[in-house]
């Protein structure tokens, strides 16, 4: 039954675009791995995030597109603790910065210093504190320094 009404909601929110057999078949695979009230998080934050408009006001077909191709992504991430995600937040904004940056590396250091926080004694709400805040701030304050560092004169 929540798979019915997770297809419905979509096929509404991509109108005039509708679902084929294998949009249908990705829908019910996705509502069989995830909860009901999850998937409906996940699609405002798909259409918040994908949906793209034309100047006439509709819906563009290849954001509808990119809504659907994103929706298990987001499912999958949204399903995370709350320290992965938030360290999967830290490393897409280290990509976006950095032209070097090394994602499987960046991963392991996070799970470090998030393994070194547990051992000391650090909480759950603690090292999202953390992570939200101070690492946020050092890879701001990374960045700037950088830019200082690289520039061109003519």
């Amino acid at each position: 039954m929540a798979r019915k009404k997770i297809e419905t909601i979509i096929q509404e929110k991509i109108s005039p675009y509708i679902l084929n057999e294998r949009g249908k078949a990705d829908i019910s695979q996705l509502a069989r791995q995830y909860p009901y009230e999850l998937l409906l998080e996940c699609i405002d934050i798909g259409v918040s995030s994908y949906f793209r408009y034309d100047k006439e006001g509709q819906l563009t077909r290849e954001s509808a597109k990119t809504f659907l191709s994103k929706l298990g992504g987001i499912a999958y991430n949204k399903s995370r603790s709350p320290i992965d995600q938030e360290i999967y937040h830290l490393k897409n904004k280290g990509k976006r910065q950095f032209t070097y940056w090394n994602s499987s590396r960046a991963d392991d250091l996070l799970h470090e210093y998030v393994d070194a926080l547990r051992r000391y004694g650090w909480n759950e709400s603690m090292i999202l504190s953390d992570l939200r805040g101070e690492s946020v701030r050092m890879m701001n304050n990374s960045l700037k320094i950088m830019e200082q560092k690289c520039y061109l004169e003519i």
